[in-house]
């Protein structure tokens, strides 16, 4: 098992909210017809600023950021500011494109995150809404692997497709994709716009995600490939630490919507995620990064119980 880096440090950009799929689980969904793409100037005044700084790395998202109206010429600009290390988080539908896969490769791309949510075709075309989806994400994967570039596939759990977990994981190991990252569904703007039937329909509880979790992790452990788990408390899943993001370190600066420069993690441990007073008492709560607020707000705390510093947790 490849260990995943302790520290990620880089400047992440919210580019568009366009998309050319449609995901019922997606935190974007809800505000796609309320923003307007980042302007180009604002873009550049924030890279050149972070440059500066010392930061080398971006992190290109959205939405689907290959739908944003200049970005060509953005990767042109973030490599004459001098960054090196472009991660472009995507839904693969333009690395159908050998040419545009291409073209990003020689101009620093060092890894492409790519949406993938199912093994089942029919099921991960219901959760993109987009009956298209599956084979494009499958080809514009195939593609990258074949020209050299490196994949890291994020799935996100649901009702419909956590109990598959193992399957995914096998066929995209078939494929040739060797890191993989399992995600819990973040449901705040449910919450936020009360859709208490939609997380309903979406929304598996954590305990009921463990046995699945355990199963694929004890089978994979000793390959070579990376698996990470985001956004699932330790107490969750004991004694699976390794997996665990909340061990990595994270310094994001975010142009989010608007203009509007955050530091991800403090955003996130303050708006994001929830703790209890009595995580104060866990042998974990130095790292851990608590549990999705729309979750809690619907489900509570009843799942999560803090471990006792005494206890033999085994790593």
């Amino acid at each position: 098992m490849v260990q995943h880096t302790s520290f990620q440090n880089y400047v992440s950009i919210d580019l568009t909210k366009k998309c050319t799929n449609n995901c019922i689980f997606c935190v974007v969904s809800g505000t796609r017809n309320l923003t307007q793409d980042q302007k180009l100037e604002d873009i550049y005044n924030f890279l050149l600023d972070n440059r500066k700084k010392g930061h080398t790395k971006v992190n290109l998202h959205g939405g689907e950021p290959s739908l944003y109206y200049q970005f060509d010429k953005l990767i042109d600009m973030i490599n004459e500011l001098g960054y090196d290390d472009i991660t472009i988080q995507t839904n693969g539908w333009k690395l159908e494109n050998r040419e545009f896969v291409l073209a990003l490769l020689k101009k620093n791309v060092k890894l492409f995150v790519v949406s993938f949510h199912d093994s089942d075709k029919d099921n991960h075309n219901v959760l993109t809404k987009n009956t298209k989806s599956f084979d494009e994400v499958v080809r514009g994967i195939k593609n990258v692997i074949e020209l050299g570039g490196n994949i890291r596939t994020n799935t996100v759990l649901v009702k419909s497709n956590y109990e598959r977990i193992h399957n995914i994981i096998d066929y995209l190991y078939s494929i040739n994709v060797k890191t993989y990252n399992i995600s819990s569904f973040n449901p705040w703007w449910l919450w936020i716009y009360n859709k208490s039937k939609l997380f309903s329909d979406l929304s598996p509880n954590y305990l009921s995600m463990a046995p699945y979790l355990e199963k694929v992790l004890n089978a994979y452990k000793d390959k070579d490939i990376a698996i990470t788990l985001e956004g699932f408390p330790y107490c969750f899943l004991q004694g699976y630490d390794q997996f665990n993001l909340y061990k990595c370190k994270r310094d994001i600066i975010l142009l989010s919507e608007n203009n509007y420069i955050i530091n991800y993690e403090e955003y996130a441990t303050k708006d994001l995620r929830l703790k209890r007073k009595e995580c104060e008492k866990c042998i974990y709560n130095p790292t851990c990064g608590g549990v999705w607020r729309g979750y809690i707000e619907y489900n509570g705390w009843e799942e999560f119980q803090p471990i006792p510093s005494q206890e033999n947790i085994p790593n």
